[in-house]
C-alpha cells in the first residue's frame, strides 16, 4: 500500500562474509560505467542469501555517488510502472507529493531540457503516477503505439536529465509488473549512450528483463557461504562474547550457507534456546521465534502481514479495527526485531520471509475476512479516485473471494 518508500533493513553492523568476488566485480563494472557505456548486473539469489546486505554494501562504498532507488512489491504486481513512480521522480527531482505541484515540476522540467516531448506529456507522467489530460497527438495515437512512444519520451528525459554517472537500483523484479518490464527493456539499449549503471535484483525462479539484440545482463548468482565464510560470520557476530568452537562450527553446520538462516539462529542462541532443539529451516525458526510472541502482539504481527511487507502505519487500522492507534503503534515499536518503522509512519517487515510466515500462520478464513477489510478500506479511502487503486482492490478482492468485486475493478 502507497509507493516505494524506505530502504532495506541495515545488517545491524555486521560485516560483508564471503562475498568479496562478487562485491569487486560490481565495483568494478561502476568503475567501467561511469566513462560509459551503461551496464545492467543482476543479483540472484533465493531468499535470505543476502542479495540486500551486497547491494548496501556496494551503495556504503559508492556513498556520494548519484543512486536513483526503488523496488517492487508483491501486491502492486499488477500496478502499471509502480516501481518507476518512485525510481523516475528521485531521477528527475521530483520531490513534490501534491499531485498539481508535480506536474507543474514535470512541465518545467520537459520544457526545460526536452521541449520535443511536450506533445507527449501525457504518456510520462503516467510512469509517474500523475493524470494529465491528453494532448491532440496522445488522443490520436493507436493504443498499440503508446507502450512504444510511453518508453521513447521517458527515455528522452532521463537523458536530459541524468547525462552522468548514475547508479539505478530495482529491487526485487521477480515482482514486477508487465508494463514496467516492458519499460525497463526498452530503457535498457540507452545505456549504450549513457553511463548508467542498472543494478536489479531478484529470485532464480523469475526471468530478468528482456532486451531484444542486446548482450544479457552480467548476472551474479549468490551461492551459500562455505563452511569457513560461515564461522567468520560468527565470530564476527558474537566477537564481544565468543562462543566456543565447537559451537561456531554446528551453528554453521546448521545454517548450511544461508546467512538470514545463521543470524536467526544466533537470536534464538542468545534468547537461551537449545540450538540442537531448533527448527531445520529458516522458515521454520522464525515460525518459533512468531510463536512464542504474547498473543496479543502475534495476533497483531499475523493481521499485519494482510498488508504486504511494507505499508503506512494509519494503514493498519483496515486490520485491527478494534484496536487503539496508540496501541497499534506501540505493538510495532515493540516488535522492533520482526518491524521497522520510520519518521514518516512506513512500517516495514525486517525482511520478506518474516512477513511470508507471519501470513502463513493466519487461518485460511481470517485471512479471507482481512482482506475484506483491507479491500473495502482502500475503496472507501480512494473515494472518487477509486480508479487509481483498481490492482490493488482486484488483488485484495480475489483473496477474500469476493470475485463479483475483483472482477469489475480488475477490468477498470
Amino acid at each position: 500500500m502507497g509507493s516505494p518508500s524506505g530502504t532495506r533493513i541495515s545488517s545491524g553492523g555486521l560485516p560483508l562474509v564471503g562475498r568479496d568476488a562478487e562485491l569487486s566485480l560490481i565495483l568494478e563494472t561502476w568503475e567501467q560505467t561511469r566513462l560509459g557505456p551503461g551496464q545492467v548486473v543482476e543479483l540472484v539469489a533465493e531468499p535470505g542469501m543476502g542479495k540486500s546486505r551486497l547491494l548496501e554494501e556496494f551503495l556504503h562504498r559508492a556513498a556520494g555517488e548519484r543512486i536513483v532507488r526503488t523496488e517492487c512489491r508483491l501486491y502492486q504486481s499488477a500496478t502499471p510502472y509502480f516501481p518507476f513512480r518512485a525510481l523516475l521522480r528521485q531521477a528527475l527531482e521530483i520531490d513534490d507529493t501534491e499531485p498539481e505541484k508535480a506536474s507543474a515540476r514535470l512541465r518545467d522540467l520537459v520544457e526545460e531540457r526536452t521541449p520535443e516531448l511536450l506533445p507527449w506529456l501525457p504518456l510520462i507522467a503516467a510512469t509517474l503516477n500523475l493524470e494529465w489530460p491528453d494532448t491532440p497527438e496522445v488522443s490520436l495515437l493507436d493504443n498499440q503505439f503508446r507502450p512504444a512512444r510511453t518508453i521513447e519520451g521517458v527515455r528522452y528525459l532521463l537523458e536530459g536529465v541524468s547525462s552522468g554517472p548514475t547508479i539505478m537500483v530495482i529491487e526485487d523484479t521477480h515482482w514486477m509488473d508487465e508494463a514496467s518490464r516492458e519499460l525497463l527493456g526498452g530503457l535498457i539499449p540507452a545505456l549504450d549512450d549513457n553511463p548508467w549503471l542498472l543494478i536489479l535484483t531478484r529470485r532464480p525462479a523469475e526471468a530478468g528483463p528482456q532486451a531484444p539484440n542486446r548482450q544479457p545482463p552480467l548476472r551474479i548468482d549468490l551461492q551459500p557461504l562455505d563452511l569457513g565464510e560461515a564461522e567468520s560470520l560468527i565470530m564476527a557476530a558474537t566477537e564481544a562474547k565468543p562462543l566456543p568452537q565447537p559451537e561456531v562450527k554446528a551453528l554453521a553446520l546448521r545454517a548450511a550457507g544461508n546467512p538470514l538462516f545463521l543470524i536467526e539462529l544466533l537470536q534464538a542462541l542468545k534468547r537461551g534456546s537449545d540450538v540442537d532443539d531448533l527448527p531445520q529451516s529458516v522458515e521454520g525458526l522464525i515460525s518459533a521465534r512468531i510463536d512464542k510472541l504474547p498473543s496479543a502482539d502475534r495476533n497483531l504481527l499475523r493481521r499485519l502481514a494482510v498488508l504486504g511487507a511494507g505499508f503506512q502505519v494509519e494503514h493498519t487500522a483496515a486490520v485491527l479495527p478494534e484496536t487503539k492507534f496508540t496501541d497499534r503503534s506501540r505493538a510495532i515499536h515493540r516488535m522492533n526485531e520482526l518491524l521497522s518503522i520510520n519518521q514518516s509512519g512506513w512500517v516495514q517487515f525486517r525482511h520478506a520471509l518474516i512477513r511470508d510466515v507471519a501470513y502463513g500462520g493466519l487461518p485460511f478464513n481470517t485471512r479471507r475476512r482481512l482482506h475484506a477489510q483491507v479491500g473495502r478500506s482502500i475503496h472507501d479511502a480512494a473515494g472518487d479516485q477509486v480508479d487509481s487503486q483498481a490492482e490493488l482492490l482486484s488483488f485484495h478482492f480475489f483473496q477474500a473471494q469476493e470475485y463479483a468485486s475483483a472482477w469489475r475493478h480488475s477490468l477498470t
